[in-house]
């Protein structure tokens, strides 16, 4: 079976190890504990972190933060990733928290959603089946 990615990952996208991976020296043995279940961005321990939290970070990530992880997971698991893809800032520009707030924001692709007013809430699209599925 293939591995994922941990940083294309729930648990990355989560926010709630944040604390743990940002921490360069005492976070090492758990970044490096993530290999029995995750491949890790370039083979190394030492990876930046996706949301661009720098080493040293404290505590969870905020909501925005959180949200961007769950949109990058769905985004990388997408057929169009080579023309929506997240690292080229169009998702992160779109998911600014005062734009959310007053606009909302959808997957150009419509695989995800998110409601202006729940703008920390996402709403994945559930798969359309054919008939001949």
């Amino acid at each position: 079976m293939k591995r994922p990615t941990f940083t294309d990952s729930g648990p990355c996208g989560s926010g709630a190890h944040c604390g743990a991976c940002r921490d360069l020296d005492g976070g090492r043995p758990w970044r490096e504990s993530l290999r029995v279940a995750f491949k890790l961005p370039g083979d190394e321990t030492d990876f930046e972190c996706p949301r661009g939290l720098s080493w040293g970070f404290k505590g969870k990530a905020s909501a925005i933060e959180t949200l961007h992880g769950k949109v990058s997971a769905i985004c990388n698991e997408c057929e169009h990733k080579t023309e929506h893809h997240c690292r080229d800032c169009r998702v992160r520009r779109m998911l600014k928290l005062e734009s959310l707030r007053k606009f909302g924001a959808m997957c150009p692709q419509g695989k995800w959603t998110v409601y202006a007013a729940e703008p920390d809430k996402l709403v994945v699209a559930k798969p359309v089946l054919t008939d001949t599925e």
